[in-house]
């Protein structure tokens, strides 16, 4: 039974098709990179490696945003007890409220993603079973201080929509004294 106090963010299917599309336009081009014949060794190497890249870097944006769309149910679940978060490249699952410990904005390539800092990320690192899924939560990690993103480009939530539910939620919930109140830093890079 949904609990009528939670709220449900869907994926925002338009701009998911966009994306999509967008990343099955770069595989081709890559691919004709990788067969057009080329005059000399060296223009012959380039081509290569453009094509090698666009068809990989792309070719994964086609697996995650065709997971995206197929996906069924909504992609973030904010209740009383804590957030879940299945819609992502690098879903976090359910994280309580107490496990929060700071927000923050990333600006990266001028998508806004959440970043949610918690007091055991490796416990969120290690529910990755994917070899790639856990390095890049590993690397978050690494670079952010957290394996737990949000990236807002793909949700029906503006990241300002994002922020203040999660803030009013936090505020709602009754944290005991040892546990510190979450706050909001904002980062830009």
């Amino acid at each position: 039974m949904k609990n009528p106090l939670s709220v449900e963010i869907c994926r925002d299917k338009p701009k998911l098709i966009e994306l999509f599309l967008g990343s099955a336009f770069f595989v081709i081009l890559g691919t004709v990179f990788l067969i057009l014949p080329c005059t000399s060794l060296i223009s012959a190497i380039i081509m290569r490696a453009i094509g090698l890249t666009n068809v990989l870097f792309f070719g994964l944006g086609l697996i995650v945003f065709g997971k995206q769309l197929i996906a069924k149910g909504p992609a973030i679940i904010i209740d009383d007890a804590g957030i879940t978060e299945k819609g992502g490249a690098l879903p976090a699952g359910f994280v309580p409220w107490e496990d929060i410990t700071t927000m923050f904005r990333l600006e990266a390539s001028s998508h806004e993603i959440l970043m949610i800092r918690v007091k055991n990320p490796a416990a969120y690192i290690t529910r990755h079973s994917g070899f790639l899924t856990r390095k890049t939560a590993e690397l978050n990690c690494r670079m952010y201080g957290t394996p737990v993103c949000i990236n807002t480009g793909s949700l029906q939530y503006s990241f300002e929509e994002l922020k203040l539910l999660m803030l009013q939620k936090i505020d709602n919930h009754n944290l005991s004294d040892t546990d510190p109140h979450p706050h909001f830093d904002l980062v830009a890079l």
